[in-house]
């Protein structure tokens, strides 16, 4: 949970871990997204395959409905045909629960779950102590 009042506030869960991998016509993700347009690849435990995120611009006339939303531009994110892709298929309604808990927003919203703060300062850490010398070796007595 997120408090109310920070980014992101409320319940929040990890639904989905993995990686990420452009497709090979993106040769350079940083610059396909100043372009607006980046393709990739999804590796995930509950999604897999291809999409693409696109920047559009806002209707004109229109304007942010939220807080978070930018006057200028939106992102799509498109899915695309490949082998993982099922028409009708919800992801979210069909993986309801989170990767790390096994817990689904219901019993995240009603149970005792721990709270993050952003803005908590960071506990130090204590700092360690002056190290014992190393030992002398000893020597071998001589042979006679």
């Amino acid at each position: 949970v997120i408090p109310k009042g920070q980014y992101g506030g409320g319940d929040v869960i990890v639904w989905d871990w993995g990686t990420w991998q452009p497709e090979a016509e993106t040769p350079d993700p940083k610059a396909a997204i100043e372009n607006g347009e980046l393709k990739f690849v999804l590796s995930g435990q509950k999604v897999h395959g291809r999409f693409t995120i696109v920047r559009t611009s806002r209707r004109p006339g229109t304007a942010a409905t939220t807080a978070f939303e930018d006057d200028s531009e939106q992102w799509l994110l498109i899915k695309k045909r490949d082998d993982y892709a099922r028409d009708g298929d919800e992801p979210t309604e069909t993986y309801e629960t989170s990767v790390k808990s096994g817990r689904s927003m219901d019993e995240i919203e009603t149970g005792d779950v721990p709270v993050w703060t952003s803005n908590k300062a960071q506990k130090k850490t204590p700092t360690r102590g002056p190290r014992a010398a190393p030992a002398r070796p000893r020597r071998k007595p001589a042979a006679r």
